[in-house]
Order: structure tokens, then sequence, then C-alpha cells
């Protein structure tokens, strides 16, 4: 009994929860993005790039010795989703020219073109924005700022390039299709 008792109990109990709301969370979103992209192998392999800021985040936090406590608990919420944003953005404007023309690396580049300039500004604003909370005068709000746009940057250098790269790995170049 006693106070340290009960805090560790009740952040054993939220762990367990944001494992299990998580893993919900996660089942859910890859069935939308797979109904959103109207394509099984493309809504699964979206997942992939999402999980990648995610297992980073977790490597920040074990590199800066940060505790897991009820205020960085929630950052890994707020991760999956801004995560998934971005993942759409991309592939919507993948998934519009590859099945016109079937030519991966000329849809990578319209991706890119189009969906790669929104990505980008909205990551540096959102980074801007959530990471002038590390100034903040509470170590947990300072944490929790530091952590999630981390999480924002994580998230855009995947979906820059780790998803260009699962891409051309799993939608290799047809008979005919040449670079450029």
């Amino acid at each position: 009994t006693g106070a340290v008792y009960s805090l560790l109990s009740t952040i054993g109990l939220l762990v367990r929860d944001l494992a299990r709301s998580f893993g919900f969370a996660f089942a859910v979103i890859t069935v939308m993005m797979i109904l959103l992209l109207k394509d099984l192998k493309l809504g699964l392999l979206a997942m992939v790039p999402n999980l990648a800021p995610v297992m980073g985040l977790l490597s920040v936090m074990v590199l800066f010795d940060i505790p897991l406590d009820m205020s960085t608990l929630m950052v890994f919420s707020v991760a999956i989703g801004i995560c998934v944003d971005d993942t759409i953005h991309f592939l919507h404007h993948f998934k519009l020219p590859y099945d016109e023309t079937g030519h991966t690396e000329n849809a990578i580049q319209q991706a890119l073109k189009h969906g790669g300039r929104a990505i980008i500004i909205t990551s540096i604003v959102l980074i801007a924005g959530i990471g002038s909370q590390v100034f903040a005068q509470m170590a947990s709000i300072a944490r929790f700022g530091f952590l999630v746009a981390t999480t924002i940057g994580l998230a855009l250098l995947a979906d820059l390039i780790f998803v260009p790269a699962v891409l051309r790995l799993f939608y290799p170049m047809q008979k005919g299709e040449r670079g450029g």
C-alpha cells in the first residue's frame, strides 16, 4: 500500500491499456487505409512507415533516459495520428498516377511533387508549434513537446525516404518502364 505503490500500479495499468488501445487503433487504421486507398497491398504497406516513427520514439526515450509516465504515454496516441496523416497524403498522390500509367517512378515523383510539399510544410509548422513546448517550465510539458516534435520529424523522414523505398520494393518497374 502507499502512494508509490498506487502510482506504479496506475502506470502499469495505463501501459497495458495503451498497448491494447494502440493495437486496436492500429487495426482500425489499417482497415481504413485499405478502404481509402482501395488497394489491399497498398493499405497494408501504408502501416509499415507509420510504425517506424513510433519505434523511433521509443528509441529516443531510451537514448535520452525519458521515463514512461502519464504524460509520455499520451505521445504514442498523438504519434500514430500524425504519422497516418502524412502517409495518406503521400499514398493518395502516388496511387492516382500509378493507377493511370502503372509507372512506379513517375507515380513516386508525382507524390513527392504534389503531396511532398504539403507534408513538409505541415510538418515544419507542427514541429515549430509543438516544439515550442520544450521551453515550458514544467518538465512533463517540455518532454511532451520534445517527444511529439521528434515524432513528427521521424514521420516526415519515414514518409519522404522510407515510403518511396517500400513502394519501389513492392511495386517494381514493369516491362518497358524506364526511369525519369
